[in-house]
């Protein structure tokens, strides 16, 4: 069926879609829904921090790249998939930050289960975050020509490249969006004191409908805490880390 899209697209995506093949071919897929369809640009785009791991001896995890899926036919046998990290807009190094899995289409399948690439917490993110590029390449086994980064009929993100910054630091977490309507713009400070109070870190996997519908009381529960907090302190209110105030 993409094969179809694909080809259709190509007059007038020249830059995105490579011309139509016969030739089996890989991409990574990303659903479009509930998503920016006009920013291209995000959903090639993932972090990590190992400060969310909570385990200073923790010294390596998997970051989950998206689904990789075929233009073509199954094949009785695992196939493997090309991936190979881009240099020149890459600043973490093989072997000391990071390692590429053998990540393969399985057997009668038109997608991986999972792929994915070890993280190393490495000296190099004692004091700075590494960016790791990846891009799907042609191969013996899916010789036919990549996806460039797109957006297609509106409901598919597909394309080659994917890039990863992780750090060790305490950065914004990738559901966050997902309750800024309640807690507005994310910062350090004011997430370790969000997790004082409600036992847990909020955003750090999608937000159920259960999880959800617990947001306002959530809300309800900082706020109070937060401004017990400021009475209590008047001379030393919480800020963040730069002095900037905080809200919610």
């Amino acid at each position: 069926m993409l094969a179809v899209i694909l080809a259709s697209l190509y007059s007038c995506k020249k830059e995105s879609v490579p011309p139509p093949s016969y030739q089996d071919a890989v991409y990574f897929y990303i659903s479009a829904v509930n998503r920016n369809t006009s920013d291209t640009i995000a959903p090639f785009n993932g972090t990590y921090s190992f400060y969310y791991k909570f385990d200073s001896t923790a010294m390596l995890d998997t970051f989950w790249l998206p689904a990789i899926r075929i233009v073509g036919n199954t094949s009785t046998q695992d196939r493997a998939v090309k991936l190979v990290a881009i240099d020149s807009a890459t600043t973490a190094v093989e072997g000391r930050d990071y390692t590429l899995l053998n990540n393969v289409i399985p057997a009668d399948s038109f997608a991986t289960s999972k792929a994915g690439i070890v993280l190393l917490r490495s000296k190099a993110l004692a004091d700075s975050s590494l960016r790791l590029t990846v891009q799907l390449q042609p191969s013996d086994a899916f010789p036919g020509p990549m996806i460039y980064n797109t957006l297609i009929e509106q409901t598919v993100f597909a394309g080659n490249t994917f890039t990863i910054t992780y750090t060790n630091n305490a950065i914004e977490p990738p559901y966050w969006s997902s309750v800024s309507s309640y807690f507005y713009q994310w910062g350090r400070v004011k997430y370790e004191f969000m997790a004082k109070v409600l036992g847990k870190y909020l955003a750090l996997t999608p937000v159920t409908a259960e999880e959800a519908s617990h947001l306002f009381d959530y809300l309800v529960r900082v706020k109070q805490a937060f401004q017990e907090y400021n009475a209590a302190n008047p001379d030393k209110p919480l800020v963040e880390d730069d002095g900037s105030s905080i809200s919610f």
